[in-house]
């Protein structure tokens, strides 16, 4: 009983010391480790999975696993480990084999397992409503229960713009939740912008494809801003008028909240004026002088200075001489007549000759009129604001027009739809429903020459796809490894077409761009392709497309996307074998074990088939031949072939048999041994008489010596 219990502590010590060098193998070194397939495992928690372990062919008689949950089976030198609901954060993994009776040779799996966040908030931190410039302001992300949190990435954006990157320090592998905060100082183009957040799960090459992504809601920025004035070009601000001409000044300027304006004038009697226009209908020597506008609201406020000097009314003559000649050559007589300026010189008794000069003359001022409107080139064209339109269909919209305060008694505006209405020299354009794709509208003014300077408002009328679809050609079901396949991404219902760009996309990876040469302004439907050649790396990754209207600097932020659906490629491709392809010859002693592997990979699975010696019946279907005792009639070349509907592959393995000498030494050490039994006996009845009594040094009995020294015995 005590030798049992003994044997029975001896076997716990034992196994107690595989799993410590087990669970210390990082802290070893051998030549040949475990290997885990996949070699990295990441897995969503409460999901199920498979791994496998494959050590040598001389060690798998010790290969032994060790895990927090699941089950493992071992198929010769493979371990296959299977976990049907992941319920572990950080499940302990290791893989093993003993090449020594007090070392292990072991590799640890590295396993993460994920959670993306259950939701992602942004906020800005102590403050509510309207944000002042310039001022600093904290936006606050939000992340809910992810693990592990420092894989997450946090991407701060306004609008499309990405403002930057956080990460987290926290090693913890369970599900934490994280507040990232940045800092900001909103300007006043970010009124009305929208900033949101975004948390990814950068899980590597062995994560998920995309990774897990989770967008937070967009929060609406209102920023208050001084007032920031629509300032002309110096010569503008200088204004030389004539007496009775009428006067306008524009005091445009952009403010939230939005600007109140006030002037100083010279002329007292004119009052006060509080719009951004100031207008005059007819200007006296009194309204010379400087106007000051002065537009401000609670953020501030700016002025904007005018010099206007008045020019009096002049007359001008007009001197029409008259010249009468009488018979006497040598008496002339002059008259001069002054008139105003309405009034005409007529000259008495034209003959025929000046009627044609005065017809010359109306020609030539004719033909230099209509020149002058064909090369008439416009210095001061009425301003659109925004000066390019872009508006989605249905949705409404207003534009205004401004031209220089002389032009504004004849300026006027050509459109398809909609009203305007006038405020001095600005024009305001208002459409509650934009029905029209290609809508012309014009404002325009007539010059003092009677010529008219126009500008064209360019509008880009949009609607985003109804949808967007992805599928193959002509083809259903898995695909063959390195043969062509044609995507088409299908686009409903898109307008301009020619703004679209269409991406086509394998997991998170770009494949290509392309666009339409198509320039219909209306919705159309349109199909684009892309010629890809699948490899067994791209089996099971899914592919998709996005259709997105790039509508340049005007238009909406984020511009419109749409994404089709996600469609998995199943790819078949031959046996890929997972042992050397030119082994070599592999040299056995007789009464050893011989196993040859011919494991490999492929899609649909490989069936086997062996070639081998005589003695060897033959072997279908298995990957592994196994000989527990090798003798010669095992010698010679075994050759696997592993095939399926893509191809097949052979491997071969050259054998040879070493003869076991050990036994025929045992024998002749055997052999040596009777002779020498046998031997000794003769010598002794041959060289010694029978009766001969004394004593013999047996070493040179022996050595057959025939002279040997006795001693005789008495009777």
């Amino acid at each position: 009983m005590g030798a049992m219990f003994n044997i029975f502590c001896g076997i716990l010590l034992l196994g107690f010391s595989h799993d410590l060098r087990a669970s210390e193998c990082k802290d070893h070194t051998c030549a040949d480790r475990p290997a885990f397939t996949p070699s990295h495992l990441v897995v969503k928690f409460g999901d199920a999975f498979s791994v496998t372990c494959t050590v040598c062919l001389s060690c798998a008689e010790t290969l032994k696993f060790e895990r927090a949950l699941g089950s493992h089976k071992i198929h010769g030198n493979t371990l296959e480990w299977t976990v049907k609901n992941m319920t572990e954060w950080d499940p302990q993994t290791t893989c093993y084999y003993d090449y020594s009776e007090e070392e292990s040779c072991c590799s640890v799996l590295p396993v993460t397992v994920y959670s993306p966040p259950d939701s992602v908030s942004i906020s800005f931190v102590d403050h509510s409503g309207p944000m002042s410039e310039g001022r600093p302001y904290t936006l606050q992300c939000k992340v809910q229960n992810v693990a592990p949190v420092k894989n997450l990435t946090v991407t701060f954006y306004k609008g499309q713009t990405a403002l930057g990157q956080q990460q987290s320090n926290n090693t913890n592998k369970k599900p934490v939740s994280e507040t990232f905060t940045l800092d900001i100082r909103p300007s006043k183009e970010d009124d009305g912008v929208q900033f949101w957040c975004e948390a990814k799960l950068e899980l590597g090459p062995e994560g998920p494809k995309p990774p897990p992504v989770v967008e937070s809601q967009r929060v609406s920025a209102t920023v208050r801003y001084e007032p920031q004035l629509d300032r002309p070009s110096r010569s503008e601000l200088i204004y030389t008028i004539r007496e009775g001409k009428p006067l306008q000044l524009t005091c445009s300027a952009a403010g939230n909240p939005g600007p109140s304006y006030t002037w100083e004038v010279p002329s007292a009697k004119r009052g006060r004026f509080t719009s951004n226009h100031l207008v005059i209908e007819s200007v006296t020597p009194e309204d010379e002088g400087q106007y000051v506008c002065t537009a401000s609201n609670t953020m501030g406020k700016a002025t904007l200075t005018y010099k206007v000097t008045v020019q009096g009314l002049q007359l001008t003559t007009a001197s029409t001489t008259t010249t009468t000649t009488t018979a006497s050559p040598t008496t002339t007589t002059t008259t001069t007549t002054t008139t105003t300026p309405s009034s005409r010189t007529t000259v008495p008794n034209s003959s025929r000759s000046n009627a044609s000069v005065q017809t010359l003359m109306m020609c030539i001022l004719l033909l230099s009129h209509v020149i002058k409107i064909l090369y008439y080139t416009c210095t001061d064209r009425p301003v659109f604001n925004p000066s390019n339109l872009v508006v989605k269909y249905q949705d409404p919209t207003s534009v205004t027009c401004t031209v220089c305060p002389t032009c504004q008694s004849l300026f006027n505006l050509e459109r398809a739809l909609g009203h305007h209405t006038r405020n001095g020299s600005t024009l305001k354009w208002t459409v509650k429903n934009m029905t029209e794709w290609d809508p012309k509208t014009t404002c325009f003014y007539t010059s003092a020459d009677d010529v008219q300077c126009c500008t064209l408002l360019p509008i880009t009328v949009y609607s985003p796809p109804d949808s967007v679809s992805i599928s193959f050609v002509d083809h259903s079901g898995p695909m063959s490894e390195g043969r062509p396949y044609t995507l088409q991404c299908k686009v409903q219902n898109v307008a301009p077409v020619k703004n679209l760009t269409v991406t086509f996309y394998k997991g998170q990876t770009a494949l290509g761009q392309q666009q339409s040469n198509n320039t219909n302004k209306k919705p159309v439907s349109e199909t684009f392709t892309l010629v890809i050649r699948p490899s067994k790396e791209d089996s099971r990754v899914k592919f998709w497309c996005e259709a997105k209207l790039e509508l340049g600097p005007e238009g909406p932020k984020p511009p419109p996307v749409v994404e089709s659906q996600r469609v998995s490629a199943t790819v078949r491709f031959k046996p890929q074998l997972e042992v050397p392809s030119h082994p070599g010859v592999i040299t056995v002693t007789e009464g050893e074990a011989l196993e040859l592997s011919c494991m490999s990979v492929g899609d649909p699975m490989p069936s086997y088939t062996w070639s081998s010696p005589p003695a060897i019946s033959p072997q279908t279907n298995i990957s592994n031949i196994t000989i527990k005792s090798v003798g010669s009639e095992h010698a010679g070349e075994y050759t696997c072939t592993a095939s399926n509907n893509e191809g097949a592959v052979a491997l071969t393995y050259s054998v040879t048999v070493k003869a076991n000498i050990i036994p025929y030494i045992l024998i002749a050490a055997a052999a040596c041994a009777i002779l020498l039994f046998l031997v000794f006996p003769v010598v002794y009845l041959c060289y010694y008489k029978k009766k001969r009594m004394g004593q013999y040094n047996l070493k040179e009995v022996l050595l057959m010596k025939t002279h040997h020294v006795a001693v005789p015995v008495k009777d």
